[in-house]
Parts: C-alpha cells; structure tokens; sequence
C-alpha cells in the first residue's frame, strides 16, 4: 500500500560470541547520533539489541523571500529515539523460534501553515510518531529441499502532527 516507496529493515540476528558495538557522530547545526548494541549465541539461544539517539537543531526549512511568503525563522530540528530486540531459540538443528521487537519515537518540527487563514507560518508545526513492531517467527528445514517459514507480526504507527491544530493518525497492521 505504499505510494511512495517502501523501506524494510533487516536487523542481524546474533551468533558466535557475545560482542558489542558502539557508534557516534557529530556534525554542524548541533546534530550528533549515538548507537550502542549487543549480540550473540549462547547454546541454543541468539540475541541482538541495540539502542539509538538522533538528533539535530536543525535550520529553517523555508528561506527568506519565500515566493509563497511562508517563511519562518525558527529551526526545523528533529529527535529520534529507537530500540530493538531479537532473541532466538533453536531447540534442534534446522529449527529457529524468534521474537524482534523494535520501537522508534520522532518528533521533528517543521515549517507549514494552516487553515482558515493559509498566510500565517508562525505556529509552531510538529510531527510526533511512535512505531511499534512485533514479530514471531519460525524457520525451520525438515529437508535438504524443503524449508518452511511461518511469521505473525504487528505493526502500529502513531503519529500526531500540526501547529494549532493537530491531526492524528493511527496506523495498525
């Protein structure tokens, strides 16, 4: 149902042993992001986590002299905070249960304007989205030609948006 396009993450399961990870960068317009995980496979069970922030002051999405006259001087920044879980269970060779769990929270500012009066850029418009997934799978191989997936899942978006007025939208799959 995509118009747009579509992005589809794959998080790598654990294996091997355990070893963590850490990230960090920093940038102009007070932008940094910070990444730290953990994976691996202990016996019969796999794991991986990880957490993340982002963010950024940002600068005016909208310049001066705007041919529309929509300029605002304010920053158009962002926040985004994530998190994602995957733990796997494999009780015979060929055979995996796994559960990935995975949040992000956004909340971004940007320029706009809003009705009745379409001339006025000042309120202070924002996006503020939650993304929920849940997934259970199994993957397993009773023959050497022949491998059976199953997976149920949940998808939820939140998301609230707009300067005076806020609109909000509800996503469920």
């Amino acid at each position: 149902d995509a118009v747009g396009g579509v992005i589809q993450i794959f998080t790598r399961r654990g294996q091997g042993a355990p070893r963590g990870e850490a990230a960090a960068e920093a940038g102009g317009y007070h932008s940094y992001r910070a990444d730290v995980g953990a994976s691996g496979a202990v016996g019969i069970w796999d794991y991986a986590l990880s957490i993340g922030h982002e963010e950024s002051r940002g600068v005016s999405a909208i310049a001066p002299g705007d041919l529309f006259g929509q300029f605002n001087p304010d920053r158009d920044g962002f926040k985004r905070d994530s998190g994602t879980l995957r733990l796997g269970f494999t009780p015979v060779p060929g055979h995996r249960v796994g559960v990935h769990l995975l949040e992000t929270r956004l909340k971004a500012q940007y320029d706009a304007t809003e009705p009745p009066f379409f001339d006025d850029p000042s309120p202070d418009f924002r996006n503020r989205l939650v993304t929920r997934v849940a997934s259970l799978d199994y993957r397993g191989k009773p023959a050497s030609a022949w491998t059976t997936t199953v997976q149920a899942s949940s998808a939820v978006d939140d998301l609230t948006s707009g300067g005076n007025i806020q609109s909000r939208f509800i996503t469920r799959r």
